[in-house]
């Protein structure tokens, strides 16, 4: 029994087109992706009409705070730094 696996590969590239057919395997890369309609320019990309749901807007909040704040990035209770008793002179 045989099973087979695909696996999605989202792949962007921005770069000087012209600067970047220069060299010969970018130029074979750009080639291989012109052929196929996938190059776009400025004005294409990203796609205007393209709204994100509510949902996706909140996930997308919740990654950047856990990116930025760790795994919770609030947690009740009294700080550790406001139980400062020595003098402040």
């Amino acid at each position: 029994m045989y099973s087979l696996c695909l696996y999605a590969c989202v792949y962007l590239c921005t770069g000087n087109r012209k600067l970047l057919e220069c060299d010969y395997v970018w130029k074979k890369l750009v080639d291989h992706y012109d052929k196929r309609g996938c190059i776009k320019t400025p004005t294409e990309f990203p796609p205007k009409d393209k709204q994100k749901s509510r949902q996706e807007l909140l996930l997308e909040r919740q990654e950047r705070l856990e990116r930025r704040y760790g795994d919770s990035y609030f947690t009740s209770g009294i700080g550790t730094t406001t139980f400062y008793e020595g003098p402040f002179d």
